[in-house]
């Protein structure tokens, strides 16, 4: 394996990190800078709405710009932006750091894709993504509960350190080993709204947020209500980002497989379905099970089959987004992620919405209604396109 692809995948994993880790880090959050678990949220709203509305707009204005210089002063201000998280006095000038580390990851993300591209011939250049974005995987199934961890004897802040000193690992071996006079295609922003608005991209997108919403609701604020409702500890709560993780990890090989026997579609369909039937569970274990061992398996067992069902819908939506967009591939999949980011942000606003009139609890069932939302949208979207969905085809969509 190409050592390149390798380093480009550990500066992925500490961007996947970023991303996602703040979930288990609320309550130490909120208590840290004097805000409630509900405003805390907004931390991952900001930088999900960020990633989302920013990501095309910075990936668009620096397409000219040599890759590897860009890659490795992106990486330097990701690192800066840690360290700023890190001193971070007061709830606002986190928030402000957390908008720059989103613009950070999100460009990171677009440009090492694009190396990763560059460096391998055509008939490598699918494994060379699937290298770097298992990067993110790895983090969703470790990262974050690492973070998790390393903040309960470190406190917050100590995870914005270690992820500073990924930043900094990654920047010098790829100052290292790439090669310079790295280029890509410019993209322009009226090619990547030619795309958007394509038959059949459109309903994805919108399938991929609401997906996304439904998963968010309750996955910002897992940390309050594993220990508020399920009686799980504080340290307890890494164990659960883990057992997400792991079911996040599972699902998208799962789903990638379920994708190519079964059409994306259909894979979508019963993946979503899970869902709604998980966090329907979920609910009536946060009503009915008393605090203890019970409802701690249970939840675990819950957390993973929910997260597996969740996560085996987003190769499947990438698929069916490159399926409509065969000939713009990467700027498919760029807007799938940034409707994914929309979804995350719209999912921690709901949330928080929830939390001010509501008890945790309903979080679940809030979750269930987005899903089956998804549900319904997907359904509408393939007959509005006359789609016949049979055992293993999607009819106007070839499978890649």
């Amino acid at each position: 394996m190409d050592s390149r692809l390798v380093w480009l995948a550990i500066g992925a994993f500490a961007v996947g990190t970023e991303a996602f880790m703040l979930s288990g880090l609320l309550p130490l959050v909120a208590d840290d800078l004097l805000v409630n678990i509900a405003q805390a949220g907004y931390l991952i709203t900001v930088f999900a709405l960020t990633y989302a509305l920013f990501g095309p707009v910075v990936a668009t204005l620096t397409g000219d710009m040599e890759r590897r210089r860009l890659l490795l002063s992106v990486l330097t201000v990701f690192v800066a932006a840690n360290i700023l998280a890190a001193a971070s006095p007061g709830f606002y000038s986190l928030m402000a750091a957390r908008i720059l580390l989103a613009v950070c990851c999100a460009l990171y993300m677009a440009v090492a894709n694009s190396v990763a591209v560059s460096l391998v011939g055509p008939e490598r250049r699918g494994r060379a993504i699937a290298i770097v974005m298992g990067g993110v995987t790895i983090a969703t199934a470790a990262g974050v509960p690492i973070g998790t961890l390393i903040a309960n004897y470190g406190g917050w802040r100590s995870t914005f350190v270690v992820i500073a000193a990924i930043g900094v690992i990654a920047t010098i071996a790829l100052w290292r080993k790439l090669p310079s006079g790295l280029h890509a295609p410019k993209i322009t922003m009226t090619e990547r709204i030619t795309v958007a608005i394509k038959p059949g991209i459109i309903g994805t997108l919108t399938v991929t947020m609401l997906v996304m919403t439904a998963g968010f609701t309750l996955i910002t604020y897992i940390a309050p209500f594993a220990t508020d409702v399920i009686g799980i500890t504080s340290s307890g709560v890494a164990w659960v980002l883990l057992t997400f993780g792991v079911g996040a990890a599972c699902g998208n090989v799962i789903g990638g497989i379920a994708t190519d026997r079964f059409g994306p579609v259909t894979t979508i369909g019963c993946a979503i379905a899970g869902t709604i039937v998980t966090l329907l569970l979920l609910a009536l274990t946060a009503q009915l099970m008393v605090p203890g061992l019970g409802a701690t398996v249970a939840f675990h067992g819950l957390v993973f089959i929910w997260s597996l069902a969740g996560w085996a819908t987003v190769p499947a939506l990438s698929s069916r987004v490159a399926g409509f967009a065969p000939e713009a591939t990467a700027v498919g999949l760029s807007l799938n992620g940034s409707a994914l980011y929309l979804g995350t942000a719209l999912g921690s606003v709901a949330g928080s919405l929830m939390l001010s009139y509501a008890p945790i609890e309903v979080l679940s069932l809030v979750g269930a209604s987005f899903s089956a939302c998804a549900l319904l949208a997907l359904f509408f979207f393939v007959r509005l396109h006359k789609e016949e969905v049979g055992g293993d085809s999607v009819s106007p969509s070839p499978r890649i």
